[in-house]
């Protein structure tokens, strides 16, 4: 396995980590509807209350809607932002070797006699 791949598989996982511990964390607001009463008596009450991810709403009403946007579009720069820095420090530097059949002189590079002249 070569570097590139051990690296891109170790920021996945790493991404996954943090994305599940960011959807378990309950900094989403989600909306409990409450019914109380029965018949024309009923009455529906909608409290707004933290709570996971996968309880958030995302559609009603507007402000809980564009805070819950805003808080993941957070979310999903720093897991991006730490998946780009780990990859860049994971992945080691190509770097060129030296090309063998010149040699530095005070005059600059110049053929040292192993390559024929063309």
């Amino acid at each position: 396995m070569t570097p590139r791949h051990r690296a891109a598989i170790l920021v996945t996982a790493g991404s996954l980590v943090l994305f599940a511990t960011a959807a378990a964390l309950p900094i989403w607001t989600a909306s409990h509807r409450d019914s109380r009463g029965e018949g024309a008596m009923a009455v529906t009450i909608i409290n707004y209350r933290p709570g996971p991810l996968w309880r958030a709403d995302f559609v009603q009403p507007s402000w809980i809607r564009d805070q819950n946007r805003i808080q993941a579009a957070l979310i999903a720069t720093v897991i991006i932002g730490a998946a780009v820095f780990v990859y860049r420090r994971l992945v080691p530097k190509a770097r060129p070797e030296p090309v063998g059949d010149y040699e530095e002189k005070s005059g600059g590079s110049v053929p040292d006699g192993r390559a024929p002249a063309c």
